[in-house]
């Protein structure tokens, strides 16, 4: 098969990514009420930046084999940093400079420093998680803007819809590890994978992580009146419907969740 020339190409990335952007988000809401999620602007404002907890944004993972055993202080939201540990498991990370892409609150990225003991910068576009990162995490660095070519290791926990902005794909250098785990819709994992097919990237690794996600996440749900007496009733209730809300989406099968390894 000939290779595409870059008009060919473009044109067919625009395709795809006219709509994903938008499908990828709207999957991850659409049986929400209220239209909330763990990336919301609404949710941290409430429920997050002046309570008395650190709540991973991401979904949770099902315990895995690693050498690691949790800190006391790690142990609140057990399956999240199960999520984030498993993103650098079996990986080579060294001497790699990591970067997590839509960090979020950055609690991830503290996780990945204080286990794996490598370095790992943060990256939101939303100014007011990375004020609360910085804060909370201060010898952390976390930012709004940074140049990806300085790093050979882009992580996207529950972000991967950022790699449908043109722009973004074509700042990575030659080289770079991407490591993808989020949630997809078939049609969302099919655009996912044409437009890795499209750049000419190779996938290493495709993971179905499905079960170990519910698994996950009906351990949180059944726990977390126990791990959070401290934090009011309607915070953790907040958490609790998104958490519900997730998991009845796996169980009909609208989603499914994936661990792509993905070199440039």
């Amino acid at each position: 098969m000939n290779e595409l020339t870059l008009e060919q190409k473009e044109k067919l990335f625009a395709d795809i990514t006219a709509t994903a952007d938008t499908a990828i988000r709207e999957s991850k809401i659409q049986l929400s009420d209220p239209m909330l999620n763990l990336s919301d602007m609404e949710f941290f404002n409430k429920y997050v930046k002046d309570v008395r907890w650190h709540p991973l944004q991401n979904h949770g993972l099902e315990e895995f084999h690693t050498p690691f055993h949790l800190e006391t202080a790690d142990q609140d939201f057990p399956g999240q940093v199960n999520a984030y540990l498993d993103l650098l498991h079996e990986i080579p990370t060294t001497p790699a400079k990591i970067l997590d892409v839509g960090c979020g609150w950055g609690r991830g990225v503290d996780i990945l420093r204080k286990y794996y003991k490598v370095d790992v910068h943060g990256i939101d576009i939303q100014q007011p998680f990375i004020d609360y990162a910085n804060k909370t995490y201060p010898g952390n660095k976390y930012f709004t803007d940074v140049d990806i070519t300085d790093y050979n290791v882009l992580l996207f926990m529950d972000s991967m819809h950022l790699m449908f902005s043109h722009k973004f794909i074509n700042s990575i250098a030659q080289g770079t590890l991407l490591v993808v785990s989020d949630f997809f819709t078939p049609d969302t994992l099919e655009e996912f994978k044409n437009m890795i097919q499209i750049e000419r990237f190779e996938c290493v690794l495709e993971k179905d992580q499905t079960d170990a996600v519910m698994k996950a996440i009906v351990r949180d749900i059944d726990t977390l009146k126990a791990r959070f007496k401290h934090i009011d009733k309607h915070i953790v209730n907040a958490y609790k419907h998104i958490q519900l809300n997730t998991l009845h989406q796996f169980k009909i099968g609208h989603t499914k969740q994936y661990k792509f390894v993905i070199k440039t």
